[in-house]
């Protein structure tokens, strides 16, 4: 990959595709499918816990897992992993809980965890907007309410399964930008690259977004967890023709 715009502090952007081909992949787009934590705003868990605290401190169960998680994230140095967060739902998250939550996420609390620049990155492409996220729909919703997306699908557990049912119910859609972190979104370029192959998609635009620069070979761009570089380059240039054959 090459830097396409100089890279400052954490801005970058990264790519192995040419600056124009990039930028009108990106702009004529017809579906954006994006996870949401760590790609595009700081992680939500903080609201879920510490409502948890308010409302559980005294709970031997709530202690025993903050205990668990706590430990786990001293001696390993790693994010609560999906068991963490399933016994969480499993333990906590009833509807009362969840309705705590809810009046929590406010758009001013939405604005100050996205990261700079991801409310302009989604103005400037007229596209189908999908978050594919495994965070609760209580706070993906409201992200996506204020982000004007069109559709939020909670609570994957399999994103590549979710990826492929969006596929099958919007056949229309032949050019996609898909945008993640981690490992679980790798799920949704396999899912799309199966009908590409298939010749149902004509392209996949894959955003990977780090904390430093990281390449992942199934991703076709880089950024960091600061969307001003690529939104900088996406209103420099106008968008060449449609889509041609050499993608």
């Amino acid at each position: 990959m090459k830097y396409l715009t100089e890279p400052k502090k954490t801005i970058w952007v990264a790519s192995n595709l040419e600056k124009r081909i990039l930028i009108d992949r990106i702009l004529n787009s017809d579906a954006c499918l994006s996870d949401m934590d760590d790609t595009d705003t700081k992680s939500t868990a903080s609201i879920v816990v510490i409502e948890g605290v308010k409302r559980y401190f005294y709970n031997p169960h709530f202690i025993q897992w903050w205990l668990k998680i706590g430990w786990d994230q001293l001696t390993k140095r790693q994010k609560l992993d999906s068991n963490s967060w399933a016994d969480y739902n499993k333990l906590f998250l009833d509807e009362k809980e969840k309705r705590r939550i809810a009046r929590k996420v406010t758009p001013k609390k939405i604005k100050k965890l996205l990261f700079p620049g991801v409310e302009e990155f989604y103005s400037l492409i007229k596209t189908q907007k999908v978050y594919i996220t495994r965070n609760l729909h209580e706070i993906s919703s409201a992200f996506g309410e204020l982000l004007n997306f069109d559709q939020v699908i909670s609570r994957s557990r399999n994103k590549e399964q979710s990826t492929i049912s969006f596929i099958e119910t919007h056949p229309q859609f032949c050019n996609y930008i898909v945008k993640g972190d981690s490992v679980h979104d790798e799920g949704m370029i396999d899912a799309l690259k199966f009908y590409q192959k298939k010749g149902r998609i004509n392209s996949i635009t894959g955003i990977w977004v780090s904390k430093t620069p990281t390449e992942n070979p199934k991703f076709d761009v880089n950024i960091g967890q600061d969307y001003r570089g690529l939104v900088e380059l996406l209103k420099k240039e106008k968008p060449i023709k449609l889509f041609s054959d050499e993608y």
